[in-house]
């Protein structure tokens, strides 16, 4: 099954591109050559296992369930969804025995590679035990998971209280910064993700994302995207809107300052270089506290630190951590001083499933293989030799296109892409063993397919002279008349690091061409002369 997977998602008929371009095929039809030519996909990297045959439920039968059962909130992914039955380190199964090279992850939650060996037989072990008892009794599991977690944080970070999401971890530090300062104010910034729950859907600034529920006490700050940003790269400059939020939208007092190290929803945002610092500065002196989400940036995805905070050179007073936390598995925690932690003492907080012996034994493990296998050096490496990698492109002058976008130019031509990325290149997750690392050939994989993308096109009918890479680094295309074609190419080995390139491709609609007026009234007189001489 090599290469299988890519090549049918080239040619998948139900594509919205490819019903777009049967309309609209501008070039001569293709000849059996050249057909056989767009079918050629790289082929993936070898591996040794091969699923057994599939005997469940078909994809429509689980389709047809989930319609009557489930709510229909839940969304999924192409008109025909993936029936994803096993996984295996980086690579997913479907019903049919297909392999695909996972770069989401469960949402960018299974850090280790799927089903590691390491994790499932703590899992397995520790279940065998003791699945679930009470931090009313005691049980040396979840003790040792806090100390090895607290020993990864600098500071007087060593306090752990655990949850089992990053929205319950949220909330709980919003709550927590509340009680200890005494204030209800929080500031967040814009298009930040923290949560779906009441108080965390306040601190989310993305309206998708948010229900017209009461969400008060959270001001937005501008968001410091060295990007796109007004300010460009200058972090300082946009930590004055904090200061400004607390000298004109409160008493002059917050409870917290609030903001993932980087955006992981907002589209992997990096935050400007020393805005941290300053905003850390200017919240801390109107009495509130700084706290850190790393549910998304956290346990050395980065490669280059462990905490994504770290890269800021800033020591939050609340840090908030899941997914990748548990490898898969349902955990999240907060971690704050001793100081700060004794405001929870005033009442009883408890919580039913967090700090669960099994749960907790997975983290415990995640860790040992994060620094058994090196995984943060793994990913600064792999996330390097991918970008010296893209530079050699031979696709357009690879190098001068992406100088263009870092240029902040709307809209560059991209001569050599089509669909056949974009559903194949979410590529990052990783897992290594001694006799290689296979996320590097999985990223060296998508970059092959970037190759064989203009002839594709050009096979299809697709006129690339049209094409246009209209953002990188971003989820949404502006807002204008054009129809947008999205490739997600995350190519990193370890999930879902700010080190990617996300693409949007834009075919702008031609402006319809208006006359000059003289123009109109000409061909008028034209039309009523060749009317009245037809009557005639």
């Amino acid at each position: 099954m090599t290469g299988s997977f890519a090549t049918k998602l080239v040619v998948r008929r139900s594509s919205p591109l490819h019903r777009y371009l049967c309309q609209r095929r501008i070039s001569q039809p293709a000849t059996a050559e050249r057909r056989k030519e767009v079918l050629m996909a790289p082929e993936m990297p070898p591996f040794d296992y091969v699923p057994p045959p599939y005997t469940g439920p078909s994809g429509d039968e689980i389709m047809a369930k989930r319609k009557e059962y489930l709510s229909p909130s839940l969304p999924h992914f192409y008109q025909t969804p993936l029936n994803v039955v096993e996984g295996r380190k980086q690579y997913l199964y479907d019903d049919r025995g297909r392999r695909y090279v996972d770069a989401f992850g469960g949402i960018a939650t299974v850090c280790c590679g799927h089903c590691h060996p390491d994790v499932v037989a703590a899992i397995v072990e520790q279940t065998k035990k003791l699945q679930h008892s009470t931090v009313l009794y005691l049980n040396h599991v979840i003790a040792d998971f806090a100390q090895a977690l607290a020993s990864n944080l600098p500071g007087k970070l060593k306090v752990v209280f655990f949850t089992n999401s990053g929205t319950e971890a949220n909330e709980l530090a919003m709550m927590i910064a509340r009680l200890y300062t005494g204030c209800h104010d929080i500031i967040s910034l814009r298009n930040a993700y923290h949560g779906n729950a009441a108080g965390t859907m306040g601190a989310t600034a993305q309206s998708i994302w948010k229900f017209n529920v009461v969400q008060s006490g959270v001001h937005h700050a501008v968001n410091p995207d060295p990007y796109r940003g007004v300010f460009g790269s200058d972090g300082e400059k946009y930590a004055r809107d904090v200061q400004d939020i607390i000298n004109f939208g409160t008493s002059g007092n917050v409870a917290a300052f609030i903001s993932e190290s980087i955006q992981g929803v907002g589209g992997i945002v990096e935050l400007a270089p020393g805005y941290l610092p300053a905003a850390y500065d200017s919240v801390r002196k109107a009495g509130g506290l700084c706290i850190a989400d790393e549910v998304q940036a956290g346990f050395a995805r980065t490669g280059s630190h462990f905490w994504g905070f770290e890269a800021q050179g800033v020591v939050p007073d609340i840090v908030t951590m899941a997914k990748s936390i548990g490898n898969g598995i349902p955990l999240g925690a907060v971690v704050t001083t001793p100081e700060i932690a004794q405001v929870l003492t005033r009442r009883s907080d408890f919580n039913t499933f967090g700090g669960n012996p099994v749960c907790t034994a997975a983290g415990l493990a995640v860790l040992k293989v994060i620094e058994k296998e090196k995984l943060q050096e793994n990913a600064f490496e792999n996330t390097r030799e991918t970008a010296f990698s893209i530079r050699k492109l031979p696709l357009v002058k690879a190098k001068r296109y992406l100088e263009d976008v870092l240029a902040h130019k709307q809209a560059i031509p991209f001569r050599r892409f089509c669909r056949g990325v974009g559903r194949t290149a979410q590529a990052k997750n990783r897992h290594s063993n001694g006799q290689g690392r296979w996320p590097v050939k999985s990223a060296k994989f998508i970059l092959d397919l970037l190759k064989n993308a203009e002839s594709n096109a050009e096979v299809k009918g697709l006129d690339v002279d049209a094409l246009y890479i209209s953002h990188i680094q971003v989820n949404q295309a502006q807002r204008q008349r054009r129809r947008t074609y999205r490739a997600h190419g995350r190519i990193n080995p370890y999930m879902s690091s700010p080190c990617h390139i996300e693409l949007i491709l834009s075919e702008k609609e031609e402006p319809v061409k208006k006359e000059p007026e003289s123009q109109l009234a000409t061909s008028k007189k034209k039309s009523q002369v060749l009317r009245s001489g037809a009557s005639s």
